[in-house]
């Protein structure tokens, strides 16, 4: 898997996950947007299990690295990265917004952290 196509991936699930905080502005000019349509928490958890699969994904792809350094490295770093997603979506409360703001903050740490771990898959 192209390492550049992978962090593209993780931009545009992180995306959706934005338009939450904009329910309401969305539903006052009448806009139709996803998460307006589905609801603040579906969306949310919608983001999170397609970000966790597409963890998973590069999971598979460590697992599947000709170089034993690299296999663990890559399995590992984005075990850890998973398990920091679920535990920290959890503690997501969907009516505060500082909450919801909050966790987007850290998706974006964790795309930082998908920056460090792209040059150990191989």
């Amino acid at each position: 898997m192209d390492p550049e196509y992978q962090n593209h991936n993780v931009v545009s699930l992180e995306s959706p996950e934005n338009d939450i905080p904009d329910i309401k502005g969305d539903e006052m000019h009448g806009i139709k947007s996803l998460a307006s349509q589905i609801g603040p928490e579906r969306m949310f958890w919608s983001c999170i299990w397609l970000l966790g699969m597409a963890y998973g994904v590069s999971i598979f792809v460590g697992a599947t690295s000709s170089s034993t350094w690299s296999r663990y490295a890559t399995i590992l770093g984005h075990l850890a990265t998973v398990l920091a997603l679920w535990t920290r979506a959890k503690s997501v409360d969907m009516k505060n917004m500082a909450s919801i703001s909050s966790m987007y903050l850290f998706l974006w740490k964790l795309f930082y952290v998908e920056y460090l771990l792209l040059p150990i898959v191989r």
